[in-house]
């Protein structure tokens, strides 16, 4: 997909935010290469993910690992659109990026004002920490980060640990260059945490939207039965009675969701299919999802 092939929409996202511009990055037919995609995002980027399923039905991934207001567009969200059928995932990406040294700076501050540092003798417990042959920079590092350590698990910190060791084995190591990499340890254990966690997620996602789209199937194709008997009307009944002015009101209230709904959503309950205006999509080949007009807005303020 080239640049000037993405689905751009503007979606309000509160009344004193600006707002959201969302961009569709990504296709995946599976749901494995879905999870490898953000995998690659968190081993770069070290990103913690949180997901959260939205009134429509996208599953949303929202960082936690860098601090800040998702609404200040410092770094992005993703949210994700399933294709019941095509099976397929469409990604869609918030403006914003990854700064790493944003992220490193938040273990750096002072650690007294949440008292995180009481857990540090946890590490200082193991017995990773008594054999190693770098303790007493270790021991220097440890209380001088902001780390809470009763959230840390402490083994794949070590595995974490003499793995960048080793690959930097070579250099000089004192006690600020050790700072470094202690840090990336840290934020590499918790990666790992965090990549088994929305692993688990998308794929759950994935099972539910199925399930759902096979109930649906099983719903919408009944046995029909037809009454063939001549005193049976040719006419559809009326939608509502003229003569009745709480059923017309009712039905006006029906056609205004319908046709409006989409215009009053955010970018929490915007219905991505709807807004594609289901376009046709075939298992034959790639999906012929129609253009759409760029810059759209979601929602208008009366």
């Amino acid at each position: 997909m080239t640049k000037s092939d993405q689905e751009v929409i503007y979606l309000y996202a509160r009344d004193d935010h600006p707002k959201v511009k969302l961009t569709r990055e990504q296709e995946f037919t599976g749901v494995q290469d879905l999870v490898e995609y953000f995998h690659s995002i968190q081993d770069t980027f070290y990103v913690e993910f949180e997901t959260s399923e939205t009134i429509t039905e996208n599953l949303k991934l929202r960082c936690i690992s860098y601090g800040g207001d998702e609404f200040d567009g410092s770094v992005p969200f993703y949210i994700l659109e399933y294709d019941e059928i095509l099976d397929s995932f469409y990604v869609w990406k918030s403006e914003g990026q990854w700064q790493l040294n944003k992220l490193i700076s938040t273990l750096y501050t002072d650690h007294s004002i949440k008292g995180s540092h009481k857990f540090v003798e946890r590490v200082k417990e193991s017995s990773f920490f008594e054999k190693h042959p770098r303790k007493e920079l270790i021991n220097c590092v440890l209380d001088k980060l902001n780390v809470d350590w009763s959230q840390i698990d402490i083994d794949q910190f070590w595995i974490q640990l003499d793995s960048i060791v080793k690959l930097d084995e070579d250099a000089e190591q004192n006690e600020l260059s050790f700072k470094s990499l202690v840090s990336m340890a840290v934020l590499k254990t918790r990666v790992v945490e965090n990549k088994a966690h929305l692993e688990r997620a998308v794929k759950q996602y994935h099972k539910c939207m199925r399930s759902k789209d096979k109930d649906v199937r099983n719903q919408e194709s009944p046995e029909v039965k037809a009454d063939l008997s001549p005193t049976s009307s040719a006419s559809p009944s009326p939608t509502y009675a003229l003569d009745n002015e709480g059923e017309q009101d009712d039905q006006i209230v029906t056609n205004f969701n319908r046709h409006f709904k989409l215009m009053a959503e955010d970018y929490e309950t915007f219905d991505l299919k709807s807004w594609a205006a289901f376009p046709q999509r075939t298992k034959k080949g790639k999906s012929t999802r129609k253009s759409q007009p760029k810059n759209c807005i979601s929602k208008v303020k009366s």
